[in-house]
């Protein structure tokens, strides 16, 4: 869940699931996975319905609320990641994370395709500053996951680097963990 610190009533919550949920009967047709959006402080919830497809392919695997570009951002399971000024209107980064063209509106566009290689993202802000970072892992076509790094941006989401350490080598975050 985010919270806006610009308008304080708006929450962000994601909500993720994965195919065993529905082979296990926890989840069902009914149960919609995405991004819900609260404008009075929790006490009601509406569903994003941008992301039209159904089962796993909706999930949202993070959101957070960047105070300093004054944005929410959140991860879309196989369709990337997106920014909104309110919690309620999104819109896909025109640069995404990654390597070049991974996550490509042709790989990933708004509508589910299984060409898209993230499966699930995580993003942390720096609190005071304009500074993120995102990790995320695609899976391999034989269901492995592919760790594919951790990713740097310093501009509200407009461009991200592959973060490094002193020394310029790239960190990277176990994809089993």
């Amino acid at each position: 869940m985010a919270i806006s610190t610009a308008q304080t009533n708006t929450v962000v919550a994601a909500m993720a699931a994965t195919a065993e949920g529905e082979t296990d009967g926890a989840l069902t047709s009914n149960t919609y996975r995405g991004l819900y959006t609260s404008t009075d402080a929790g006490l009601t919830w509406t569903y994003n319905a941008l992301f039209s497809s159904a089962g796993e392919a909706t999930s949202a695997t993070s959101v957070v609320y960047n105070a300093a570009a004054g944005l929410f951002f959140a991860a879309e399971r196989y369709h990337g990641f997106y920014s909104s000024p309110d919690g309620l209107t999104w819109t896909r980064l025109a640069t995404q994370p990654g390597t070049a063209g991974l996550l490509s509106t042709t790989n990933c566009p708004q509508n589910y395709s299984a060409s898209c290689a993230i499966y699930r993202g995580e993003i942390t802000v720096v609190p005071g500053r304009n500074e993120m970072y995102v990790w995320f892992v695609s899976i391999s076509s034989t269901g492995a996951p592919i760790d594919q790094g951790v990713w740097q941006s310093t501009n509200s989401g407009a461009s991200a680097e592959p973060s490094s350490r002193s020394g310029g080598r790239r960190e990277r975050i176990s994809a089993r963990s």
